[in-house]
């Protein structure tokens, strides 16, 4: 989620009331703190990885990787490998626990304690409301937290954030009382005197109908929250630059998200890493002085609680998480690591030691939001780095942690010997000269007399080492190590191992303490032919994006060639050359090269699916990569042939109801399989939603049905742009019982439709059981 630099009754309470809340609210004192008191430090949590809170990101990741019932889609698929895009790998995103589902209460209990090891006072939860309203969204992780036996090790608040196109009365009738039996649990995040915290994200006030409106709604919150005995609740929002339009809302200070995309503006759209431009950017946004009249403002003169991200790329998730489009690559800050984040730590430590109104309390962008790089989460590239570089800059206590750890015979997640390693840079060419660099922190109560390091390289030649033999090393001590390595020549996007291990003697008495990290294998050079994010049509010209990179330290110069199907042809050249630049830190100039062409589909190509092929050629070698193009239809395994699951539903098909009965049949009209289903009633069925339709545009929908019993109904569907607007049905075709019929119908989208869906759909009394084969949406001819 980036945050850019760019009713009557219970709602409506007499004047005095308000007047008497807006006194409460302005008039209580912020409580201060120093640093005697400790810090309270936190950090965001992302509520998507499970199948309920992530189904869209279920559909997308099997609509643009062919794997089904996967809610890591994009963020898996760039850990190691290039992507579609040819953007990754990303390494760093693999968490430690594995791919999981967070909706298991065990992976949240794993949470707490993995950041509990390291003092971290809270969970800030993303906070949703159901769209269309009626309750909060389904799969959201903040109630295995209320429910964790570990919930006494921290302290959770709400960061509501303003999503889907919920009704206004919901605010009184429905969330203020949500939101206040959250305030009311013992583990609730509160200030020093008392107050529970709660941070709203986003434009509330267009769903509320107006900016009069979210601020009555905000009093109403306050009303409701004291009559219910709570303290007045703290509201932060959100905000930077343009505050006091934002306090008079009735906000009592802000928090802002992440604040990514500063320190790029001059460079948007080209990567830059993260030491050279973030923490330095953050310091100079925080602190900017802005001319009289401009409306801006810094935060000096308002209660901030700072924090600043960890991380911020969100080109893994294109097309899953995040728009289909080139704003995903607008701002990405590369290579971040636990060693550049605590630049990033000391700022935010340096503001609470200047700014006592901010209660020494700080909450960072994110535990787990690894599909736009947010990843304080343990991952098996940094380990426990990021909660490292928290607890040592900070000087955060986990002394509730171990004393819970020992009481339980909980494993130790923090040992005595800390170590801490990872390679300078996340991916490596054959035979790079590469340095694995580390720390060893003794926090042991007593003297480490001897200390002896080694690294297990993988295969690669260690080159030279420092740092290797440490002695005397005093509690709380912290030594450097490093290690050259000279990689070898491995397999393209595979990880070459690097473990670390220190033997050493502490009272008299033995031990050993190793860590694993890795770095990706890629080429010098990677080019792709970008993804074509439609179907394509007889006859017209479509444009397609080649990309080229530089993986490599050095300058890179080649040739490249387009490769086309039989009949395909290109307007203007196939081939070109290409030189890039090389690296050595900051912004990353010339680094890829991008060429758009322009193919044309003839007016004979069959439906189907058609591979549109890059041929790079540098220092005597050619590298190949094919890129696949859906052709003649926009209905994703439209013959029901694959079912990689086996639950008898085919891929890219969705129950409409969940009510359905489905099995895949061998009673087909094209290919091996057509699609069964069955259901009672009206409107229960099987469906694929949504494609990208023009306004205006005839389209021609296709498909073979045969009904055993009952009615089906033809339908599309269509919706708005931001799916703000459900249009209803632009399309109605009834069958009734008989055998296999070829329906070939015609429609217009309508004059706001953006989007749209087919549906085979129970339109009868009773019981009907139906197939569906091969079934076609195409723009006419």
């Amino acid at each position: 989620m980036a945050i850019k630099t760019h009713g009557a009754g219970r709602l409506w309470l007499s004047l005095l009331c308000a007047l008497w809340l807006i006194g409460a609210f302005r008039g209580t004192p912020h409580p201060r703190a120093s640093a005697a008191d400790g810090y309270d430090v936190g950090v965001f949590y992302f509520s998507d990885w499970n199948p309920t809170f992530g189904a869209s990101n279920v559909r997308s990741t099997e609509r643009l990787y062919d794997r089904p019932n996967d809610w890591w889609g994009g963020v898996k698929d760039h850990v190691t490998a290039p992507g579609p895009w040819g953007y990754g790998p990303f390494p760093e995103r693999e968490p430690v626990l594995g791919w999981y589902n967070d909706s298991e209460q065990g992976i949240m209990d794993q949470h707490i304690l993995q950041a509990s090891s390291r003092g971290i006072d809270h969970f800030a939860f993303y906070y949703y409301w159901k769209d269309q309203g009626g309750g909060d969204r389904p799969g959201q992780n903040v109630y295995n937290f209320v429910q964790s036996p570990h919930k006494d090790l921290m302290k959770f608040y709400l960061y509501v954030i303003a999503d889907g196109t919920w009704p206004a009365s919901d605010w009184n009738s429905l969330m203020v009382p949500k939101l206040i039996s959250f305030m009311k649990d013992p583990s609730y995040k509160r200030t020093p005197d008392g107050r529970p915290i709660v941070g709203f994200y986003g434009n509330f006030d267009v769903r509320l109908g107006g900016t009069e409106q979210w601020k009555q709604a905000l009093l109403t919150l306050r009303s409701e929250a004291q009559k219910a005995g709570l303290p007045n609740p703290l509201l932060i929002v959100n905000g930077y630059r343009n505050l006091a339009e934002q306090s008079a809302k009735g906000y009592d200070g802000f928090l802002p998200l992440n604040l990514a995309g500063i320190g790029l503006e001059d460079n948007a759209g080209i990567p830059e890493d993260y030491t050279t431009s973030y923490p330095s950017a953050w310091n100079d946004f925080v602190y900017a002085s802005y001319p009289a009249g401009s409306g801006f403002e810094n935060y000096e003169n308002y209660l901030f609680i700072p924090g600043g991200l960890s991380g911020f790329d969100p080109r893994p998730w294109r097309a899953i998480g995040y728009g289909d489009h080139n704003g995903v690559e607008t701002y990405n800050y590369s290579e971040p690591s636990p060693s550049k984040f605590r630049v990033q730590v000391q700022n935010v430590k340096s503001y609470l030691d200047t700014h006592p109104r901010s209660m020494n309390m700080a909450t960072f962008y994110a535990w787990n939001e690894f599909g736009e790089g947010g990843g304080i989460e343990p991952t098996t590239m940094y380990g426990y780095g990021y909660l490292n570089a928290l607890q040592e800059v900070f000087g955060l206590s986990n002394a509730a942690y171990r004393t819970k750890v020992s009481a339980g015979g909980l494993p130790d997640l923090d040992p005595q010997l800390r170590l801490e390693f990872a390679p300078e840079h996340p991916t490596f060419t054959d035979g790079q000269t590469l340095k694995v660099k580390g720390t060893v922190t003794n926090l042991f109560s007593k003297t480490v007399g001897k200390a002896q390091l080694s690294l297990n390289a993988g295969g690669a030649a260690i080159l030279s080492s420092s740092g290797t033999f440490q002695e005397d090393v005093k509690p709380g001590d912290k030594r450097t190590v490093e290690f050259t390595i000279r990689t070898p020549q491995a397999a393209d996007w595979s990880k070459l191992p690097l473990t670390v291990t220190a033997n050493y003697s502490v009272n008299g008495r033995t031990g050993s303490q190793s860590m694993t990290t890795h770095a990706v294998q890629t080429p010098a050079v990677y080019g792709v032919i970008e993804p074509v994010n439609r179907p394509v049509f007889a006859g017209e010209t479509v444009p397609v994006k080649i990309s080229i990179r530089d993986y490599s330290l050095q300058e890179a110069y080649g040739t490249y060639q387009v490769g086309l199907p039989d009949g395909w042809s290109m307007v203007g050249k196939d081939q070109g050359s290409f030189a890039l630049s090389p690296y050595a830190g900051g912004v990353e100039t010339n680094r890829r090269f991008t060429q758009t062409v322009n193919v044309v589909v003839p007016p004979d190509v069959a439906d189907g699916t058609a591979n549109l092929k890059l041929a790079i050629m540098k220092d005597g070698s050619t590298a190949e990569t094919v890129t696949p193009v859906k052709v003649g239809n926009y209905v994703r395994n439209p013959s029901f042939e694959s079912d990689y699951d086996n639950d008898g539903l085919a891929n890219s098909w969705q129950k409409v109801t969940g009510k359905e009965t489905v099995t895949r049949s061998t009673y087909a009209m094209d290919g091996s399989y057509s699609q069964q289903f069955a259901g009672d009633g009206y409107g229960n069925g099987i469906s694929q939603e949504w494609f990208k339709v023009i306004p205006g545009q005839t389209y021609i929908v296709e498909a073979w049905v045969k009904v055993d019993s009952g009615m089906v109904n033809i339908v599309e569907a269509e919706a708005d742009a931001g799916f703000q607007t459900f249009l209803g049905y632009n399309l109605q075709q009834k069958v009734t019982a008989g055998d296999w019929q070829k329906f070939t119908l015609t429609l217009t989208a309508k004059a706001n439709a953006a989007n749209a869906s087919i549906r085979f759909l129970t339109w009868a009394d009773g019981h009907t059981a139906a197939y569906v084969d091969r079934v076609v949406f195409k723009p006419a001819p």
